[in-house]
């Protein structure tokens, strides 16, 4: 009935031929067998426009089962998992497709710890789905509304919170998502002038489309420079995820802040470990290996899979970042309140943040390849890289990433939600870099296309 349906991040793909409201009844029913028919799922989504329907499927298939299903209602993706863990469910789901379209829709499970879930943990619910379920609960389960979670939330973040004595002036752009809700709220309550835009909550995301990219920031970036604030601010449609602007209106690359944030809790908490995609930046070991951290790659949207590590101090991604010391996932607010901190008590502004953190060309492209011959065409890749000169070492994580003795670096994957091959390329230099994009797109288009013919 099904093709994969988890992928780097959860469930997710269009309303109308992939996240349909039959999938959702079918996950719920299936996420209860997986609990033995027995406990409670939390259940919180943004403001999309599908997502009333898919929560409503999703809830009979849950007290079909016999679990009871706690209704958060729509709250940003860091409120449901903290939700799940304090109350004590056995697991939570948000429905969201994070920085996708509108006319996209997805599915994101976390264990009771707030911890999204393992591979291996989406692979059972995925079997459970694709078999015929013989079993049923023989009770219904309870509904149960709990609409002051995000206060909690929020009154928990607050405790974590210095007091914001600067009056620092933040520009929030909260992409007309659940971030409108809470974050201008926490930040000026903390202490920060703050203006926000796009904070009126529509699932159709009128403001501007809700990834956080450079590309769909530019009145962010004018309103920092214009208002000579001290930093903006600027969410996807579920705020697992922040993106900074500078105090000039530039756009900084994830990369650094996720630099900047591992350097502050090495300082502050002693060595430690530090868990990041293949994809990242090697500013970040620059930064850290100098205090004594280490650094551990995985696959992308894999980051969580360490953090029952004692000695992993901070997990992320691009976008993404987690601290397990206040919770076990992605959480765009928080990191938000972490970075203003940084500046209040440095008296800094974020450029002066970030002079010790480098800045290396990089960029990323797409290449659309037949879900066929995605992987053939990585495995030619990786045969044809194999045989390159000046290469210190190879990862073959996800896809391949091939590391040059110049610290120069390309990485090829295949995507885990489109039919496309992704290239990542970073150099120390720019014309480094644009060799290498020459290079990693020669050998995607001749892979792709020698594997077709084949």
């Amino acid at each position: 009935m099904y093709d994969k349906l988890f992928g780097t991040s959860g469930i997710r793909g269009g309303i109308v031929d992939k996240v349909t409201p039959e999938l959702a009844l079918k996950l719920g029913l299936s996420a209860a067998k997986y609990l033995n028919f027995d406990g409670t799922i939390a259940i919180g989504f943004d403001n999309r426009t599908s997502n009333v329907m898919l929560e409503k499927a999703f809830v009979s298939g849950v007290i079909a089962g016999g679990c009871d299903a706690e209704l958060l209602g729509i709250v940003p993706l860091p409120v449901l998992a903290y939700g799940t863990k304090i109350l004590k469910s056995k697991t939570g789901i948000m429905i969201t497709a994070s920085h996708n379209p509108s006319s996209d829709n997805g599915f994101k499970l976390f264990d009771s710890q707030g911890k999204e879930y393992l591979p291996a943990e989406e692979n059972a619910i995925e079997c459970i789905m694709k078999a015929r379920i013989s079993q049923f609960s023989n009770k219904t389960g309870l509904i149960k509304s709990i609409p002051s979670i995000s206060q909690q939330y929020v009154e928990a973040v607050l405790r974590k919170t210095s007091r914001i004595a600067r009056q620092i002036k933040v520009i929030l752009d909260c992409a007309n998502g659940t971030a409108s809700n809470v974050v201008p709220f926490i930040l000026s309550t903390a202490g920060c002038r703050t203006i926000a835009l796009n904070d009126n909550v529509d699932g159709t995301f009128p403001g501007r489309p809700s990834e956080p990219s450079p590309q769909n920031l530019s009145h962010i970036m004018e309103v920092v420079k214009s208002s000579s604030a001290d930093i903006g601010l600027a969410y996807d449609s579920d705020a697992d995820r922040v993106a900074v602007i500078d105090e000039k209106g530039s756009f900084v690359a994830n990369d650094r802040i996720i630099a900047l944030i591992a350097k502050q809790k090495l300082e502050e908490d002693g060595p430690g470990t530090i868990v990041t995609s293949l994809d990242t930046s090697n500013c970040i070991d620059d930064v850290i290996i100098p205090l004594k951290g280490k650094i551990m790659r995985v696959r992308l949207g894999k980051t969580h899979t360490h953090l029952d590590d004692s000695n992993v101090i901070l997990a992320a991604e691009p976008w993404k970042i987690i601290d397990p010391s206040w919770g076990m996932w992605a959480d765009g607010i928080f990191t938000s309140i972490r970075i203003v901190e940084m500046l209040n008590d440095n008296g800094a502004s974020v450029s002066d943040l970030l002079k010790y953190v480098p800045s290396y060309p990089q960029t990323h492209l797409n290449f659309p390849c037949p879900e066929l011959f995605k992987r053939k065409a990585i495995g030619m890749i990786m045969t044809r890289l194999s045989h390159e000169r000046d290469v210190r070492d190879m990862w073959k994580i996800d896809g391949v990433r091939v590391n040059y003795n110049d610290g120069s670096w390309m990485l090829f994957r295949v995507s885990g939600t489109e039919p496309k091959i992704r290239l990542y390329c970073e150099a120390k230099e720019i014309y480094k870099m644009n060799e290498l994009v020459k290079k990693g797109k020669h050998l995607i288009t001749d892979s792709i296309n020698h594997v077709m013919k084949a």
